[in-house]
């Protein structure tokens, strides 16, 4: 009896295989264009003009985006792959900036649902130090503050008041609002 030989395929997982790269402060982050497309409606809008388009500049001269962090870009990356991802406190506003930007609604309802239940130690490591409100001056920091400040005061009081007035000026603006 003679034995037959199978020829089994092995299926790259859909997703799995990177086609494109974002440009994002000298380094290159591959990524899986038709992935975005799916998840991304700006990538599924623009499609036809990003086709032919291998890098793509993550953020460009006139966006707010500001010292995203290697780990932000990578777990969006992932979460269009239909990885698991990880959001940590650090990146959660970062995360949540690029799905905006990208237009990518389920990684915006996650990192909202993540910024909720965990705004205190997301503010908390905004706080942290001088630098780090100068490297993350993000709009999106003023609106969980904003959106929080009576919750915030009694833990950061004396933290917020060392923000610049600038920044204060427009958290109890928008305070004022609500």
């Amino acid at each position: 009896m003679a034995c037959e030989e199978e020829n089994e395929q092995v299926q790259t997982p859909l997703f799995q295989i990177d086609n494109k790269f974002f440009f994002y402060e000298n380094k290159l982050y591959p990524f899986n264009f038709e992935s975005f497309i799916k998840y991304s409606n700006y990538f599924s809008r623009k499609q036809n003009e990003l086709i032919n388009v291998d890098i793509i500049n993550l953020v460009d001269e006139t966006d707010p985006l500001l010292n995203i962090s290697q780990d932000s870009i990578e777990i969006m990356i992932a979460f269009c792959k239909e990885q698991e991802i990880t959001i940590k406190d650090s990146d959660a506003v970062n995360v949540h900036s690029l799905a905006i930007k990208y237009e990518i609604p389920k990684l915006v309802q996650k990192t909202n649902e993540y910024i909720s239940e965990n705004f205190m130690n997301i503010i908390d490591f905004y706080l942290s130090d001088e630098e780090n409100i100068s490297l993350n001056n993000n709009h999106l920091f003023e609106i969980i503050i904003s959106d929080n400040l009576t919750d915030l005061i009694t833990n950061f009081e004396e933290k917020l008041l060392s923000l610049p007035l600038t920044v204060l000026y427009r958290i109890l603006y928008r305070f004022s609002k609500n």
